[in-house]
């Protein structure tokens, strides 16, 4: 019995040997990650650690969750050829400490001092931790302000530090000296409008020929006010040539298109186009909303022309009109007008002739047949029903206009009124006259026809 439990005694004693032998080592010594991670979580519960294989695939240990980084110092700036050095001395606002999980600081250049930095656009960065200095480029010379502003590993910013202002700084005669520049140098589009002083490049400062097309971009000059100037796509023939106007010229050097705004001796501004004939030579131009014809060099005042205008706010008015020309220039023009309806066809639209003349006599003058719908013309043939006993025909199936109707009739014959051979036309009259036919009399002395013409006017 006594040998049994000093047996048990032993084991125990192993047992409490080998216990305390491993509670004193590490208990991942001999441990290994296969295909996983370890997540590390604070005393709240929230991830802070990911050690292992991560999300992406990628194996590695990252900082997750991670508290805001503190607002960067106020950043030191010194301007320099076309932008700002910006520097960041490493230091935070109130004298916090770096925090470990600091990815980069990003230097932002703003228009106002309260402007907030947008993370997703930083102008720069700088990655050291333990700050650093970076060149930025300003579009201008005007004042601007920068901000710096940290990220840490988790894509968390802080608050932006406190803004400081600076100025890029222009190039003077001490930076370069003369002839060290040239166009070798210089890289396209470096010196552009916004970069150069009013002034700064001036004619007597460019040798003749320095400046040609293939140093140009495409938009260098667009938007640009260019004065005292003459540019033309040739010397000779069909060319254009640009001053105050804007001349098209053909290939026998004469104005074929002009565009002005001075006037002239055709006194509007517009657009000429002249014809094309050896002698004298005519044009068209359109001018402030009108037409005007006239002869190169005339000094007529009173051209021919075309316009438009509404009348009242709803006529519509087109007037043509033929100009006058020598001493009485002005007095005698004859202008014919085309209005429209102003109610949609209830007053019906009209064509007017008229004169500026005293008398207002104006004639019109039409080589051919005039047809008109408000006049309406025939012949009818009636036979007496007996001597001297007036007898009717009627006329139908007429349309003539006009709201008011009357009637001409006359009788062909060569033997008018009572005759002593008792065969005399005594008589023709009208009646019942409308738009659409009238009634026609006739009595004679016999029975024999007579033939009479009619004419039907409406107004």
């Amino acid at each position: 019995m006594t040998n049994h439990i000093a047996g048990l005694a032993a084991r125990l004693a192993a047992v409490e040997r080998r216990l305390d032998s491993i509670t004193r080592t590490a208990r991942l010594a001999y441990s290994s990650i296969e295909g996983g991670a370890i997540e590390v979580f604070d005393d709240s519960g929230s991830l802070r650690a990911v050690i292992g294989q991560q999300p992406d695939g990628s194996a590695g240990v990252t900082a997750v969750n991670g508290p805001p980084p503190p607002t960067p110092s106020v950043p030191l700036l010194e301007p320099i050829l076309g932008g700002l050095s910006v520097t960041w001395n490493g230091t935070w606002e109130g004298g916090a400490l770096t925090v470990g999980d600091l990815a980069r600081v990003q230097v932002h250049v703003l228009r106002t001092a309260d402007e907030e930095p947008d993370v997703r656009n930083p102008t720069a960065t700088i990655e050291s931790q333990s700050g650093g200095t970076i060149a930025v480029a300003c579009p201008n010379y005007d004042p601007v302000w920068v901000r710096l502003l940290a990220v840490n590993t988790s894509g968390s910013p802080g608050r932006p530090s406190i803004a400081a202002q600076a100025a890029a700084r222009k190039i003077v005669n001490g930076d370069v000296l003369q002839g060290t520049l040239t166009a070798r140098e210089i890289k396209a589009g470096s010196l552009t409008a916004d970069t150069l002083e009013a002034n700064s490049v001036r004619a007597g400062i460019l040798t003749a020929g320095s400046v040609t097309a293939s140093m140009l971009s495409a938009d260098a000059l667009n938007g640009k006010v260019i004065t005292g100037a003459t540019i033309q796509t040739g010397v000779n023939g069909a060319r254009a040539v640009l001053t105050n106007s804007l001349k098209l010229f053909d290939n026998n050097n004469r104005v074929a298109a002009e565009a002005t705004l001075s006037g002239g001796w055709y006194k509007e501004p517009g657009f000429l186009v002249f014809d094309s004939s050896p002698g004298d030579r005519y044009f068209a131009m359109l001018s402030r909303g009108f037409i005007v014809f006239g002869k190169e060099g005339s000094d007529a005042q009173y051209m021919p022309s075309i316009d438009y205008m509404l009348a009242g706010g709803n006529v519509s008015v087109l007037r043509l009109n033929s100009g006058t020309a020598g001493p009485t220039a002005g007095s005698g023009q004859a202008t014919m007008e085309l209005v429209g309806s102003p109610d949609g066809g209830k007053t019906p639209p009209h064509v007017g002739v008229s004169t500026n003349l005293l008398n207002g006599q104006c004639d019109f003058k039409v080589d051919g047949v005039v047809t008109s719908r408000n006049i309406a013309t025939g012949t009818v043939v009636i036979k007496p029903a007996a001597a001297n006993t007036p007898t009717s025909a009627t006329v139908t199936g007429l349309a003539v206009a006009g709201t008011s109707h009357r009637a001409f009739v006359s009788a062909l014959t060569t033997t008018p009124g009572a005759t002593a051979a008792a065969n005399g036309v005594t008589g023709v009259s009208v009646s019942s006259v409308n738009s659409s036919g009238l009634t026609i009399w006739v009595t004679r002395q016999n029975t024999t026809s007579v033939t009479v013409q009619w004419m039907v006017v409406g107004s």
